[in-house]
C-alpha cells in the first residue's frame, strides 16, 4: 500500500475519500496559492464536513511545519548517520519494511 502513495490517484488500494485527502495534501505542500481556490474545498466538501476539513488543514499544517523545523536543524536520516558512523547500523537490529 505504501507503494500505491507515489499514483495514489490510478491506486484501487485508495477510496474516494482517501484520495481527496492525499490530493489536498499534494496541493497544500505546493503553498497557499494551490488550495486557495473554492473548487479545491468544493472537492473536499464531497467527502468531508466542514470540521472535517479544518482538522485535515491543521493536519498538513503540523507535517509541513515539522518537515521544516527538523531540515533547520540539520537532523540526519538513518542513513546519513550510519554512513557517519557505521558501527550504528551493527548495532541496531536489522530494520523490516512495514506492510
Amino acid at each position: 500500500m505504501i507503494g500505491d502513495l507515489f499514483d495514489y490517484t490510478g491506486s484501487p488500494q485508495f477510496s474516494a475519500r482517501e484520495k481527496a485527502a492525499l490530493r489536498y495534501a499534494d496541493l497544500f505542500k505546493q503553498g497557499e496559492h494551490a488550495i486557495d481556490k473554492d473548487e479545491v474545498y468544493a472537492k473536499l466538501a464531497k467527502h468531508f464536513s466542514e470540521e472535517e476539513i479544518i482538522e485535515l488543514g491543521l493536519f498538513c499544517i503540523e507535517v509541513d511545519g515539522v518537515s521544516k523545523f527538523v531540515k533547520s536543524l540539520n537532523v540526519l536520516g538513518w542513513e546519513e548517520a550510519c554512513e557517519l558512523n557505521p558501527k550504528l547500523n551493527a548495532a541496531s537490529p536489522p530494520r523490516v519494511a512495514a506492510e
